[in-house]
Formats: structure tokens, C-alpha cells, sequence
């Protein structure tokens, strides 16, 4: 018995084979590095923002309050600390709320809010509301944030 002649794959078969492999190596590739696409995304929004609601002066945070917030939210992305699911829900809230490009006093004071909650310490010495002390209680700000989120 002699064994018949292997046919080649087609030229077309073979683009489409090549084309799905390509496609498939995007589509991991993405996976992989879209948690540290979305923490770049909103690291590079946060100092522009952070000069905005500065200017705004939102009542009970000063200035040195709000570099804190922002520079916590920084230091919490940069470190990789925070969770991916905290850091999308302080997105989702910024984006919603500055999704206008008019930032009021009451948005500012929501940004504010869902940045406390990638770092709940970084305001716990610090005066807030007409001088009172954050404490520990008022540290976790997360159902605030999705009231203030989910009730628009």
C-alpha cells in the first residue's frame, strides 16, 4: 500500500488560521494588562482633576486636605493596594459625576468621597467638616460613594 499525497491547506485556511491565533493573543494580552491600563487611565486624570476641585473649594476639606486625598489615591494605585473592584467603583463615580466637564461644589465633594475610599486613612488626623477629626468610623466611605452613585 502506498500512501496518498497529504493536500496542503488552502491559502485562505491558512490567513483565517493565522488571523484567529492573532486575534486570540490580543484578546489575552488585554486581560492581562487591563487592570494596569485602568489604574494608568485614572492616574493620569488625577492631577488635572485635583487642580480643578482645588479651585473649586468644596465645603469642609481645604486645600492640604484635598492634595491628600488625591496624592493617597496615588500612592494606594501606585502601590497596587488597592482592589480592583475599589478602584473601579471611585472610576465609575468620577466619571459620572465629571462626565459634564462642569465640576460644582457638590461634585467635587463626591469625587472627594469616592477617592477617600481607595485610601480610608489618609484623612484619619486630619480636620474635616469645621474642624472635627476623621475617625476610624467614618473612615470606610463605600456606602456613601454607591449611594451617591447608584441614586442618580
Amino acid at each position: 500500500m502506498t500512501e496518498a499525497p497529504k493536500k496542503k491547506m488552502s491559502k485562505g485556511c491558512m490567513i483565517g488560521l493565522i488571523l484567529i491565533g492573532i486575534a486570540l493573543l490580543i484578546a489575552v494580552l488585554s486581560f492581562m494588562y487591563l487592570p494596569g491600563m485602568m489604574r494608568e487611565k485614572m492616574r493620569s486624570g488625577l492631577a488635572e482633576l485635583e487642580n480643578e476641585i482645588a479651585t473649586v473649594n468644596p465645603p469642609g476639606y481645604n486645600t492640604e486636605q484635598i492634595h491628600s486625598i488625591f496624592a493617597g489615591a496615588l500612592s494606594a494605585l501606585d502601590s497596587g493596594l488597592v482592589a480592583d473592584d475599589i478602584a473601579q467603583k471611585a472610576i465609575t463615580t468620577v466619571v459620572s459625576v465629571y462626565s459634564d466637564d462642569s465640576l460644582t461644589v457638590d461634585d467635587a465633594v463626591k469625587i472627594l468621597e469616592a477617592l477617600q475610599m481607595m485610601n480610608p486613612g489618609a484623612l484619619k488626623d486630619m480636620p474635616m467638616n469645621g474642624g472635627e477629626a476623621m475617625d476610624s468610623s467614618m473612615g470606610d466611605s463605600d456606602s456613601t460613594v454607591g449611594a451617591t452613585s447608584g441614586g442618580e
